[in-house]
């Protein structure tokens, strides 16, 4: 018994192996399950890591559907020129009726109209599908879009330009008329209308 004196184990601090082997297997973790845990601690829900690939293409898809196709553009641009060739129909309708600030409104709203209409895709969407059509004539035996939609707005120009002269508006009448000589520069009347407003409004000798 003397030879244990002052030597006996603290049986309370002393770790026994079956607390040893707990911690060691809580500090050792599986490498998957730590992984996993600290991705979903370090990525946001709303991550597109963690978003589905098939709900990321649908997103995609719905970004392009909302770019307007060709077509729809065509369509488009072909609806406008018909109100613009409307608006212009009342107009005149109006100066026949002697209203030219009624008519002047209305081929203000037609050029308008025109304005949103880009002819150059027009141009080559007429030449696209007009080539294969062997029942209409060759495209370039037809009038191109570019050319058609100039004439339309140089045209309404012209008639603003006119009523104008005749209101004794010569400025606002040789801004028009150059407009419409600008929308189409072939067009020898609309040159004939600028040299009169110009004449008009003294800048011509």
């Amino acid at each position: 018994m003397d030879q244990f004196d002052g030597q006996r184990p603290d049986l309370q601090t002393a770790p026994s192996a079956s607390t040893s082997t707990t911690s060691t297997s809580s500090d050792h973790q599986p490498l998957s399950r730590s992984l996993h845990e600290s991705v979903n601690s370090s990525t946001p829900a709303d991550s597109p890591e963690l978003i589905p690939l098939q709900q990321r293409r649908l997103a995609g898809k719905r970004k392009t559907s909302d770019t307007p196709s060709v077509k729809q553009l065509v369509d488009r641009f072909k609806g406008l020129i018909a109100v613009a060739k409307q608006l212009k129909a009342e107009g005149v309708a109006q100066v026949d009726s002697g209203q030219v600030s009624q008519a002047l409104r209305l081929f203000a709203a037609a050029i308008v109209k025109l304005e949103q209409v880009d002819p150059h895709l027009l141009d080559r969407n007429k030449h696209k599908h007009g080539t294969n059509n062997k029942t209409t004539k060759e495209p370039s035996q037809l009038p191109p879009p570019l050319f058609h939609v100039g004439m339309l707005r140089g045209s309404i120009h012209d008639m603003r330009a006119q009523l104008l002269m005749g209101a004794k508006q010569d400025f606002r009448a040789v801004q028009e008329a150059e407009l419409a000589v600008g929308c189409a520069p072939s067009e020898w009347t609309f040159h004939q209308t600028l040299a009169r407003a110009q004449l008009n409004l003294g800048e011509v000798a």
